[in-house]
């Protein structure tokens, strides 16, 4: 495919259907949209937090029902827990959080505003994962460790030791790299 393909793609989903429900792209037809639950479905956590700031809407928080999540929990406005993700006893997701199949997000655990923790990672008790973050595909973050905001865990990473903000970690022990 083409970059110019490739950039298009996502205009071709325009006014087409996910389950059921209308996807609509571009911010002048969302803005001119009746006021109705929203979810924006971006993988990219600055794009998705840039696209947030700029809509004064009501968010859609979604649960897959395949997904556990418990009763203490709190979940943010327009978070998504995919399917076979866990969430424990009081954890707490920020808005516009993306918890993806399969992900653990332990007790005590929180994960700001804007994060992802994908497929197959998990966050040990009283983990923190910052703003924007990353966690990658079956990355760990051991009890109590805390990731810095708009940082990446790369995939299969195991976080011993805090990161700050805006770094990459890689590797077991994750370590910051470059």
């Amino acid at each position: 495919a083409t970059a110019r393909q490739l950039a298009a793609a996502p205009l071709e989903k325009g006014g087409t259907e996910v389950c059921g429900v209308e996807v609509i792209v571009g911010m002048d037809s969302i803005k001119s949209m009746p006021p109705l639950p929203t979810h924006i479905a971006i993988g990219d956590n600055r794009r998705r937090m840039q696209i947030a700031s700029c809509l004064d809407l009501s968010w859609a928080t979604i649960i897959h029902p395949a997904a556990v999540v418990d009763v203490t929990a709190t979940i943010g406005e327009g978070a998504l827990v995919l399917a076979g993700a866990v969430v424990q006893v009081d954890a707490l997701l920020g808005d516009h959080v993306i918890i993806n199949d399969n992900a653990t997000v332990e007790h005590d655990c929180i994960v700001g505003t804007g994060a992802h923790v994908s497929c197959n990672a998990c966050l040990a008790g009283g983990a923190v994962v910052g703003r924007c973050s990353l966690v990658g595909l079956g990355a760990s973050v051991l009890p109590g460790i805390h990731v810095g905001d708009f940082s990446i865990v790369g995939a299969g990473a195991v976080v011993t030791r805090s990161l700050q903000n805006n770094v990459t970690a890689v590797g077991i022990p994750a370590r910051v790299a470059g």
